[in-house]
Formats: C-alpha cells, sequence, structure tokens
C-alpha cells in the first residue's frame, strides 16, 4: 500500500511545467522509515522540495504549500501544533492526514481542516 501512495504522490507532480517553482511540501510524520519513504520518493521530483519534521510548527510551514502529515497513533497533537494547522490551513495550505492524523484535532476542527473527523462513532 505505501509503494502505491508513494506513486500516486509522485505522479502528481508530474503535470507540472519545468518552469514552475517546485511545490513546497512538509512532512511531519512520527514514524520515520514512512517518512524516509516518502521524502525519498517526493525528492526523486523536481516538481518537490521537502521538508520534515516530527510535530508541525508554525515555523515548519512557514515555507510549505503542503503539509502530509502523518501520526501513528490517534492521539491529539499538541496545542501547539494544532494551532499551526489552523493557521497553515487558514492561509492556504494543502492538508494531507495520513493513518492516525485524522485525530490530530478535536473532531469539529478535523473536519473542517480535514474534511473528516476521528469521533466516537468512527471508532
Amino acid at each position: 500500500m505505501l509503494t502505491r501512495l508513494l506513486f500516486a504522490v509522485a505522479a502528481a507532480f508530474a503535470p507540472c511545467p519545468a518552469a514552475a517553482a517546485p511545490l513546497r511540501v512538509a512532512i511531519c510524520a512520527d514514524d520515520a522509515p514512512f517518512a524516509e519513504s516518502l521524502t525519498t520518493a517526493l525528492a526523486a521530483s523536481p516538481h518537490a522540495a521537502v521538508s520534515s519534521c516530527q510535530l508541525p510548527d508554525h515555523a515548519a510551514l512557514a515555507h510549505a504549500d503542503v503539509l502530509i502529515l502523518q501520526r501513528r497513533s490517534f492521539d491529539p497533537l499538541p496545542e501547539q501544533a494544532q494551532q499551526a494547522l489552523a493557521a497553515f490551513s487558514k492561509r492556504g495550505g494543502g492538508l494531507v492526514a495520513l493513518h492516525g492524523a485524522i485525530a490530530a484535532t478535536a473532531a469539529d476542527t478535523s473536519l473542517a481542516l480535514f474534511g473528516g473527523a476521528w469521533t466516537p462513532q468512527s471508532q
């Protein structure tokens, strides 16, 4: 499944014109092998500039167009990281939530940020 995800993400960058500035992608993940694989796949594209972090914060997201957030557990992020996500989204940043990242914020906030949420009914 990871191979399919990496292929899909890499393919998303294929149609970008050569003259376009690279898409600035921040990968915040608590699973090092996953982050490494995704970073390697995206870095192979001339259409992506990749940075990484474990937790999203204002500094990590300041120069990103897209955040790929991956979490192994379905636990909320610290409040400061949640605020950084909300500010990033408000300025137009794109968010991709993988695995437990859907539970990174309160359900109502996750619904607004990601289009889905981890609720008692979905557990």
